[in-house]
């Protein structure tokens, strides 16, 4: 049998959670603001999940061979699973209302799915369990339930959640992929020994609090002059920590780069949030 690249299997195994994905939208187009909210919920609560458990305690290690570098392949193999497949999952069962058959059946899959990467060879286990996988994806999945049935009148605590983990998604990926594919910066905290795991811990503990005050901005306080002072805020903060060396830039890059990029995910998500949540003017 020929032998096929490890990423062929995390390539197919997100093909599969795109597919479901796309399908849940198309056959929901008509509550698709609440499937998208969902999906924000689930992979934003995924990945916080994961960057306590695989980036903070090294509980099992993803190895679709993409990057040689390991923490790089783990990142990769994480966005596969916390991502796609668990939250494709998690919208799937939520946006059709599905009974606990369906989630006892979905959960079989993904950790008959997990053990059969163990068994190939192209993801390990240090200390965790699938048992910990299969107790803990119903727990996910009741909760997008939950959540699905909350935003059809959604209270702002709500809006203001389904913002935040949304804009982790999307940071934390654009982040990665500048990273990975540009080398544009890496971070030096001085928590782990291997600096691309320290890298990764400082740039996520950084956006987890940024993205705090930019849901909050975003929901309650979108006037221009609290934009402005929230972009100059990343700035001056972003500058600060590249003159302390804790951030570190790759060639061709600049920090009012950085700056842009934030103002570009401000605005992109107060379109987001007008789109799914309220009919008001862009600026409050």
């Amino acid at each position: 049998m020929v032998s096929m690249p490890n990423y062929t299997w995390y390539i197919l195994l997100s093909l599969i959670a795109l597919i479901i994905l796309f399908s849940t939208f198309i056959f929901k187009n008509h509550e698709f603001k609440r499937v998208l909210s969902v999906y924000f919920f689930i992979s934003g609560l995924s990945f916080i999940l994961d960057f306590i458990i695989l980036i903070c305690f090294n509980a099992y290690a993803y190895t679709p061979g993409v990057f040689d570098l390991k923490w790089l392949d783990n990142v990769f193999g994480s966005f596969t699973s916390q991502g796609l497949a668990v939250p494709s999952a998690a919208v799937f069962l939520a946006a059709f209302q599905l009974n606990w058959v369906w989630i006892f059946i979905v959960t079989a899959v993904l950790a008959g799915a997990e053990l059969t990467f163990l068994h190939m060879d192209i993801y390990h286990h240090y200390w965790w369990s699938t048992i910990y996988t299969a107790l803990l994806l119903p727990v996910g999945f009741r909760l997008a339930r939950v959540w699905y049935t909350s935003m059809l009148v959604p209270k702002k605590a709500a809006m203001v959640l389904t913002i935040y983990l949304g804009l982790n998604t999307y940071a934390h990926s654009l982040k990665f992929f500048m990273v990975s594919l540009s080398s544009s910066h890496y971070y030096r905290i001085g928590v782990f020994e291997d600096p691309i795991r320290d890298s990764i811990f400082g740039n996520s503990i950084y956006l987890f609090f940024i993205t705090i005050l930019m849901a909050l901005v975003i929901v309650f306080y979108f006037k221009w002059y609290w934009g402005l002072l929230l972009v100059l805020l990343e700035c001056g903060f972003t500058y600060m920590l590249v003159k302390s060396g804790i951030m570190v830039l790759g060639p061709q890059w600049h920090p009012v780069y950085f700056c842009l990029l934030f103002a570009v995910t401000l605005l992109l998500f107060r379109w987001i949030y007008i789109k799914i949540f309220v009919s008001e003017p862009f600026f409050i």
